[in-house]
């Protein structure tokens, strides 16, 4: 009898640990039309018809870029604009980047 007893309380101790473990389900996941147009963000009227254009440069070329930046009171942009026309005129291209 003692031993029915002591099965017993493992199997209860046993149940009580499978319970604290259970994990709760999961919110449910939105479908990607519902997280696309919720995650879409307004473009300002400034970027509306262009397209981002990144690069992976160092550290200093950043800092030297900025540096540049300040120094003719102007914005990183405005200076990688101007780069990319002199690029499209060096290659025989018209200067359209703005």
């Amino acid at each position: 009898m003692a031993t029915e007893k002591k099965v017993s309380q493992r199997a209860s101790k046993l149940q009580q640990a499978a319970n604290a473990q259970k994990v709760s389900k999961p919110a449910p996941v939105p479908d990607t039309e519902q997280l696309a147009s919720s995650s879409r963000s307004v473009r300002p009227p400034s970027r509306q018809g262009k397209k981002a254009l990144g690069a992976f440069v160092t550290q200093e070329t950043s800092k030297q870029l900025k540096q540049i930046a300040l120094d003719e009171n102007t914005s990183v942009q405005n200076l990688v604009v101007e780069a990319l026309n002199d690029l499209f005129i060096k290659y025989g291209k018209r200067p359209i980047a703005e």
